[in-house]
């Protein structure tokens, strides 16, 4: 007998611009609104709203949802508000919500026997500090399988995520500030990650017209994404997402009282601090997924304060950097595989323990600042004379070979990063002359090392073309080069360096077409 699949699960987030707005029938205008409305909420096991304009004396629109479980903010005016729906026809059980009124609401509680905390959004351009607050509060009371949707008001790629690549001030700094909320908390942008090089926009204005909404899981947990979607359906001015995952069980491994932790001091030069390894535990996604030392992120959370762990830690890190501690011969970098489908092709998803997790997650963040600071300022190019090109991965690569590696490090010199790196890198099996490190889907490093390889090819195909009027500005899924309109680099294009194959094609035709009309 064929093993059942796991049950699946899916999620919409929606900025809604008025709960009892986008509800109402509008016969001269919108006839099949409503209809379209509810037909998509219905189809969704869980909803995140945002805007639902909900204040006190008012709610008599939630009336309009009998047949879901209805947790969200009344304020005292109509405006801003966030809501979670739970469908009644699936297993639920309610642990507890927690609320802030000026911007999102966390749900903690079981959906279909699983440990869920479900999140919805709403980042006002005005709000400084809530995403602040919500990284808190999910760091120290996270537990199982954690959803976040909703509608952040920033753009990760003026390229990509808008329909014109001007500059938004505000959207600069909310990014900025979304960015430190998703390296709190490991997350991932999981539509862009699925569709890495497309643009479709969930938000629709005659001035401005951008990819602002989104769903974020963490990465460890990309295994459960079967798909995520931008839903293109009739709406006031954004569309919803949608986000369909697996719900499947996992083991809970040792009790913290079972940790099989020795404790084996030696003296080593420090590198790895206290605080970097308590930011990172506290960035761990506790939803127990399984581990070939089958000790969970629970365990480390538990202990986050517990001197005696976080100095075994300090040491064995340390130990690792500068090379006395072997971490083949103590399978410190072993996996639990899986496959998972992305971009409609099968690939490995690793389960790494946790206190490699760890480590990883410790020099992704110091790779990323040493990346952030490279970035450069982006300008409105002048597309009467120059094109604006994307190149991207049409397949993620899952190894590389390692000279092809430290080449890519060095060209941004970062080659003290990379002695550091190739210490925890697993080595592919070696069938050649040249040697490959594994980029394992599944440890923090990857997305980083994808981004530093494209931005390195790139920068390598344009080279023996640039006369000093080619601009490039690297992102973490592409890169997006503007080249003179008559240039050889503005036409698309497939290159291979060293067993890499990276395309190249005119941002505007990767584009998704949807046609905005208010009066429709």
């Amino acid at each position: 007998m064929a093993a059942s699949l796991p049950p699946k699960l899916r999620f919409l987030t929606w900025n809604v611009n008025g709960l009892e707005t986008a509800l109402r029938i509008k016969p001269h205008r919108q006839p099949d609104r409503q209809k379209d409305v509810r037909k998509e909420l219905e189809e969704a096991d869980v909803v995140f709203l945002q805007e639902t304009h909900i204040k006190r004396g008012n709610e008599d629109v939630m009336r309009e949802f009998p047949e879901w479980h209805q947790f969200y903010t009344i304020l005292d005016k109509a405006e801003r508000g966030v809501a979670i729906l739970i469908k009644k026809t699936i297993s639920f059980e309610y642990i507890h919500p927690r609320q802030d009124d000026d911007g999102f609401i966390v749900l903690h509680c079981k959906l279909e026997h699983q440990p869920y905390t479900l999140v919805s959004v709403y980042h006002h351009q005005k709000d400084e500090a809530i995403l602040s607050r919500l990284s808190e509060y999910l760091q120290n009371n996270a537990t199982g399988m954690m959803v976040i949707g909703g509608d952040f008001n920033a753009v990760f790629s003026p390229f990509i995520d808008k329909k014109e690549p001007t500059i938004n001030q505000s959207h600069s700094v909310l990014l900025n500030r979304l960015k430190l909320f998703m390296r709190s908390l490991q997350l991932v942008d999981v539509w862009r990650w699925l569709h890495n090089f497309m643009r479709f926009y969930t938000y629709y204005r005659r001035e401005s017209t951008s990819r602002i909404d989104f769903f974020f899981v963490p990465e460890e947990c990309l295994w459960r994404v079967q798909s995520c979607e931008i839903e293109d359906v009739p709406a006031n001015d954004h569309l919803p997402v949608s986000l369909e995952l697996n719900n499947a069980a996992v083991s809970s491994g040792y009790s913290p009282k079972d940790i099989p932790i020795k404790y084996t001091f030696t003296n080593c030069d420090v590198r790895c601090t206290i605080e970097d390894i308590t930011t990172a535990i506290k960035s761990l996604q506790v939803s127990d997924t399984r581990r070939q030392d089958k000790i969970p992120a629970s365990v480390y959370k538990t202990f986050a304060t517990d001197g005696r762990i976080l100095q075994y830690l300090q040491i064995l890190y340390n130990r690792i950097l500068d090379g006395s501690f072997d971490v083949i011969m103590n399978h410190f970098n072993d996996s639990i595989q899986c496959q998972i489908q992305r971009q409609g092709k099968c690939q490995n998803f690793h389960f790494f323990n946790v206190d490699y997790v760890i480590l990883a997650t410790i020099l992704a963040r110091h790779l990323d600042e040493k990346l952030e600071s490279l970035l450069r300022r982006h300008r409105r190019p002048n597309y009467n004379t120059r094109v604006a090109m994307i190149y991207y991965f049409p397949e993620v690569p899952e190894s590389v070979e390692m000279s092809l590696l430290e080449h890519a490090f060095e060209s941004a010199s970062l080659s003290p990063e990379f002695q550091a790196l190739k210490k925890i890198l697993r080595r592919s099996p070696s069938y050649g002359a040249s040697q490959s490190y594994l980029l394992c889907q599944g440890c923090p490093l990857t997305p980083l090392l994808h981004s530093l390889l494209l931005r390195y090819v790139t920068e390598r195909s344009v080279g023996v073309h640039n006369t000093g009027d080619i601009e490039i500005y690297a992102y973490k899924y592409f890169v997006n080069v503007v080249v003179p309109n008559n240039s050889p680099l503005g036409r698309p294009d497939e290159i291979n360096v060293n067993g890499l194959q990276v395309r190249r094609n005119i941002a505007t035709s990767l584009e998704h077409v949807y046609v905005y009309n208010p009066q429709s």
